[in-house]
């Protein structure tokens, strides 16, 4: 897939500020910028892997910010920064990088903020004369997510204030390199391997602003930098902590200290003494607290403490009593409490806001608040027993702005329950949490204030007409997941609802929206209508609507939109008609709805429509972005656009069926930047079709029968910079087809091409910089071809006939850094013409007939090297000497046996190495002697391997993915994969194929410290032991991902022992269940954890899932998912469809009638999972017709 960026035209010597981010973009030459003299320069998120010497050579005194962030590449463009004699911040962050052994020059004297984040770096300091300490005026410092193991003494400046070094290799506190720093102030050291806190004495007592060291490995704190360090804010959080000492934080004077998600069960009741008066921030939530520690009451300037997800039941009535005066936030969610503890909260005098969500309350009595709760400004409640809510429930909270009941049981409210909050409450939070299907008007009506009010996934069936009349202040309606019906008239009455933004009534049962449902509302930014049953849309529907609105309908089945829908709306910016049954179109609808200041960004994609209504009237219409694909378009013409103005700039037909363009069709819109016709059936394209489209930058033509492209055919395209003609029937290309465009992407794969047409590249050869040739028929190169191609970059050749590269290949190929020749039938010996390609960086050699690698390849800048799918049976000692600079080489799918020491030595760079599929069959620590740096290494489908020592690996200390297989043919006294990976404690991710139908004790105790990723695969897996990952220890973010097996179920609280804050991933397998036994201990778990115990999903998409209460139960977790952890109702909404398409490919396959189900919207009658209870009586007729899918399916 293209990335389609507008390049504009930069205007000659007034830019100052220059920002080209995401354009593709591989190389900075000297004429990118020429003639400007920049202060800022933003170049992020480009594939740039060349900066030439004298690129920012008119900027070399001006520029004074640089962001090369994002990029590729692999050293530091010193030579083109020498002359930057103003320049104060600089980003390299996430190339990459392995070296700082560059002369700085002026960057020494000017640089305050450099970034380094994000690469390949092992060590700072490489020789005395290049050192970051001769830095003289930098500030601010970020290397994180490198390699680096050691912070040496004298490797930073002193001038530094900010070091930014988490994510590293980093096993002990650099404490004479901070000792020395007597200007630093933030120091992060999280997510390295430090077990141990020092204890050494700092010179002058040492202060810092914050001290990060999360996600470590300590254990315990016992003397906290030898009580000479004075730190403001501390962060242990997600270490292994079991213990703190008495007075192991005195003289630190810390005012917020941060120790969640460790293993502190009991605490000194002198652990925090040193801090008595001064911490106000205290974060002990996620340990194995019963109580709560005398050591954290006798805080007395505490002001914020955090208690949550630990396993406290109650709190005595003098907890509190002697505590600080100034608490004013307490968390106490996930925890075991009944009920609220109002004689201990009596005790706190100033309290604002209380959290007791997850917990096992049952009530909620107006004396729970009293003498406590006078101050009381946010309560939540959520996730907990509460079954009713009585008369003045809220009365002794005066003061109360922002309630949340969501996910309880309400199976009543009283009509007076919130009437003691009619003034404060601004905030109503009751999603999840009603049992009775009605809209609660009565007990809501009191709250005249509210400004939210969210009723998410209720069962609500119907909305009574006044229900709103009393919320004259209210912004935000969300009644998403709930079984509306219809929107009564006037429900939502101008009158009243003037503040009234965002209204969201997604996934739910609407058939139609009828005339002034939406009227006259001033301030209305949003309407979601997405996911409903609505066929129509009736004349007036969205009328007098003044602010910038967006409206999504997609995922309905509205077939007709009447004429005046839409009436009078200046501000229309969004309009989603998405996956509908529209079957003709008609410009007549937008009519003064659109405005050119504000043009209209309009989806129609996935409908069915087949004609364009020919316009009646002359008002132009704003559209800057039109989404016509995946409809049933067989033609189109120039009066289809005729009301479009100069604003259209996108316009898609992707996946129709037009077999024709006619003449001109679009002449008129002469802003349009993007135009895009894939997968069609056009054969031809006549010679003007696309006149007037003096902007247009992209054109897309690719899948469809084009077989012939006329002379001139692009030739009024002066803008044009990428053009797709791939998986057409074109064989030529007349010479001046391109002609006065301003190609830098041609794509030409999958043709009939048997010559490529050199002659046609003549008018670009100074523009094009990508040539995609791939899967033609091409034979030869002809000299003709690389004189017309001198700016290349990007050549791919792959899958043709080619037999032989020509001697001339590398003469007009200076420039030229990824060379594809994959699947050609080369039988390459001599690397001689590749040799002279002395700039490239990438070369993909891939199923070429190589049989043998002579020590000829001389290429000095090369990072990437593809030799698989050849006949390799050995490699030769030093055949990487050529290559210094190589990071990637794969060598799968070959036939080498013999791995001995080959030269490693000189592949003092690789990072990653990819082996698998050939017939090794021994693997030692030899095999891999001299791969220090190595980061990636897939040994996969080595199916001969008779030995492999368990030592083999030890020598790649920097090892962060390995892709490794079970090997059951081995004796298991002879290897056992635990015994190879455990000790690779710097492992980030394993990958896991795993050849048995049955994983038992394969991979037990096989996960180090730090792993993030757990990939498991294998066709011949069918069964999974319930402590077959025992050994995964989750304390923090993890993905488990199996996909790829035979797997149909896993055994009951499979996942739920690993803990933590999991990603499920069970895409592509059998399962044909998917329970809560899987993921949750008991149904208290499910309350007292919610879904956030899952942080990244569930994705259960490409199995055979039968629609059941056990699917009904997941659909229940995915909507609560999407509302409790993703907060999906707070994001944008582009954000929101994204993630809602990605679920609903989850499906079942429903016992009624076979068919998929999405499972995010599935409901099954006689399953019961509101407020987490599980029911599982299904009447026989169901049961029976289950039964007959599974055997129908299998």
């Amino acid at each position: 897939m293209l990335m389609y960026v507008f390049v504009a035209e930069i205007p000659a010597n007034t830019a100052t500020k220059l920002s080209i981010v995401g354009s593709g973009m591989e190389v900075l030459d000297d004429e990118a910028i020429r003639n400007h003299q920049l202060n800022a320069l933003n170049l992020a998120k480009n594939n740039i892997i060349k900066i030439t010497d004298n690129s920012l050579i008119y900027s070399a005194k001006t520029l004074s910010a640089l962001d090369l962030s994002f990029n590729r590449l692999q050293k530091v463009p010193h030579t083109a920064l020498a002359g930057l004699s103003s320049l104060r911040f600089l980003s390299l962050e996430s190339n990459e990088i392995n070296s700082l052994l560059v002369e700085w020059n002026y960057l020494k004297q000017t640089l305050n903020t450099l970034h380094l984040g994000g690469n390949d770096l092992n060590v700072l300091t490489s020789g005395i004369d290049f050192t970051l300490a001769n830095f003289q005026e930098l500030l601010s410092l970020n290397i994180n997510d490198n390699y680096i193991t050691n912070l040496e003494e004298n490797s930073l400046p002193f001038t530094l204030k900010t070091l930014y070094a988490s994510n590293n290799l980093i096993e002990e506190f650099p404490t004479h390199l901070v000792n020395n720093l007597d200007g630093l102030s933030k120091l992060y050291l999280n997510d390295n391997y430090i077990k141990n806190i020092p204890t050494f004495k700092f010179k002058d007592k040492k202060q810092l602003e914050t001290l990060d060291l999360s996600d470590n490995l300590i254990t315990n704190v016992n003397d906290f930098m030898g009580n000479s360090m004075l730190v403001k804010e501390i962060d242990l959080s997600h270490n292994h902590i079991t213990s703190i000492s008495a007075f192991a934080f005195n003289g630190a004077l810390c005012t917020k200290l941060d120790l969640s998600s460790n293993r502190i069960a009991v605490l000194n009741e002198k652990a925090f003494y040193g801090l008595r008066n001064t911490i106000e921030n205290l974060d002990l939530s996620r340990n194995q607290l019963s109580k709560i520690p005398k050591s954290v009451v006798s805080l007395r300037r505490l002001k914020q403490l955090s208690l949550s997800h630990n396993t406290i039941q109650s709190i005595p009535d003098s907890t509190f009593k002697n505590s600080s005066q100034y608490l004013y936030f307490l968390q106490l969610s996930g925890n075991y409490f009944h009920s609220i503890p109002k004689a201990a909260l009596r005790n706190i005098k100033r309290l604002i806001r209380l959290e007791m969500s997850y917990n096992a309350i049952t009530y909620i009595k107006s004396s729970d608040f009293m003498r406590w709760g006078d101050h009381l400004e946010s309560l939540y409640l959520k996730s907990n027993n509460i079954d009713s809510l009585e008369y003045n429930a809220f009365k002794n909270l005066p003061k109360l702005r922002k309630l949340g009941l969501a996910f309880n049981n309400i199976r009543s409210i009283d009509s007076k329950a919130f009437s003691n909050l009619a003034v404060p409450l601004v905030y109503l939070d009751l999603s999840s949490a009603l049992r009775k299907n009605d809209f609660p008007e009565d007990s809501l009506k009191t709250l005249k204030n509210l400004e939210q009010l969210v009723l998410t996934g209720n069962n609500i069936t119907n909305l009574p007409k006044v229900s709103l009349y009393n919320f004259a202040k209210l912004k935000t309606l969300n009644l998403d997941f709930n079984k509306i019906l219809e929107i009564p008239e006037t429900f939502f009455n101008s009158v009243v609802l003037k503040h009234l933004k965002d209204i969201r009534l997604g996934f739910n049962r609407l058939h139609t929206i009828d005339k002034n449902t939406f009227l006259d509302l001033p301030s209305l930014e949003f309407i979601g209508l997405n996911d409903n049953q609505i066929r129509s849309i009736n004349d007036g529907a969205f009328k007098n609507l003044q602010a910038k609105l967006t409206i999504t309908l997609a995922n309905n089945e509205i077939h007709v939109i009447h004429p005046n829908s839409f009436q009078n709306i200046p501000n229309f910016i969004n309009l989603d008609l998405h996956n509908n049954d529209l079957q003709s179109l008609d410009w007549n609808m937008f009519n003064n709805v659109t405005s050119n200041m504000l043009p209209l960004t309009l989806n129609l994609s996935r409908n069915r429509i087949e004609n364009i209504v020919q316009p009646t009237g002359y008002r132009p219409i704003s559209v800057s972005t039109l989404d016509l694909s995946h409809n049933k378009l067989k033609q189109i013409n120039s009066e289809s656009f005729r009301l479009f103005n100069d604003s259209l700039r996108t316009l898609i037909f992707d996946y129709n069926e037009l077999s024709e363009l006619p003449e001109r069709v679009f002449w008129m819109l002469k802003s349009l930047v993007i135009l895009k016709i894939e997968h069609n059936k056009l054969k031809d394209i006549r010679e003007n079709t696309f006149m007037n489209l003096e902007k247009l930058q992209v054109l897309d033509l690719s899948h469809n029968h084009i077989s012939r492209i006329n002379i001139k055919q692009f030739a009024n395209l002066w803008n044009l910079r990428i053009l797709d003609l791939s998986h057409n029937e074109i064989s030529t290309i007349p010479g001046d087809s391109f002609q006065n465009t301003k190609l830098e992407r041609l794509i030409l794969k999958n043709n009939r091409f048997s010559i490529i047409p050199s002659q046609s590249f003549y008018p670009i050869d100074r523009t094009l910089q990508h040539l995609d040739i791939s899967n033609n028929m091409i034979e030869h190169l002809e000299r003709d071809f690389f004189n017309s191609i001198k700016s290349l970059t990007d050549l791919n050749l792959c899958s043709n006939y080619l037999s032989q590269i020509p001697d001339y290949m590398g003469t007009g190929l200076d420039k030229l850094l990824n060379l594809q020749l994959c699947n050609n039938k080369l039988s390459l010996n001599n690397f001689n013409v590749i040799n002279r390609l002395k700039q490239l960086r990438y070369l993909n050699l891939a199923d070429t007939n190589i049989r043998d690698i002579p020590n000829g390849l001389q290429l000095e800048h090369l990072v990437s090297l593809n030799l698989s799918g050849n006949g390799l049976s050995q490699l030769r000692q030093g055949f990487l000497f050529g290559t210094p600079n190589l990071r990637q080489l794969d060598l799968s799918r070959n036939n080498l046996t013999n791995w001995g020491i080959i030269g490693w030595n000189q592949a003092q760079y690789l990072k990653e190495l990819d082996i698998s599929n050939n017939p090794i069959k021994t693997l030692t620590k030899d095999t891999f002697e001299g791969l220090d740096n190595l980061k990636i290494l897939n040994i996969q489908n080595l199916h001969h391997l008779e030995r492999f020592d368990s030592d083999s690996l030890t020598k790649c200390k920097l090892l962060h993915w390995l892709k490794i297989q079970t090997w059951p043919n081995i004796e298991k006294y002879r290897f056992r994969l635990p015994s190879v990976v455990f000790g690779l404690k710097n492992l980030k991710k394993l990958t896991v194929e795993v050849l048995e139908d049955k994983l038992t004790d394969q991979l037990v105790q096989a996960f180090p410290p730090k792993l993030k990723y757990l990939e498991i695969t294998g066709g011949n897996l069918k069964e999974v032991a319930v402590d077959s990952l025992k050994g995964l220890d989750n304390k923090n973010e993890l993905v488990v991902k199996f996909h790829g097996t035979n797997i149909t179920t896993f055994p009951p609280l499979f996942f739920a022992r690993i803990g933590g804050r999991l990603t499920v991933d069970l895409r592509r397998n059998q399962l044909d269940q998917v329970g809560p036994e899987m993921f949750y201990k008991s149904l208290k778990s499910i309350r007292k954890l919610g879904t956030k115990i899952y942080s990244g999903g569930i994705h259960v998409q490409n199995n055979p899932i039968l629609c059941n209460c056990d699917s009904h139960w997941l659909g229940y977790w995915m909507r609560r998912y999407l509302l409790e952890t993703l907060r999906i109702h707070q994001k944008e909404p582009e954000y929101s469809r994204d993630v809602i398409e990605n679920m609903k490919e989850s499906t079942c396959i429903n016992p009624l009638n076979g068919r998929h189900t999405p499972i995010l919207t599935f409901e099954m009658e006689g399953c019961d999972v509101s407020y987490g209870q599980i029911a599982f009586g299904v009447n026989l007729f169901l049961m029976l017709a289950t039964i007959f899918i599974v055997y129908f399916i299998r």
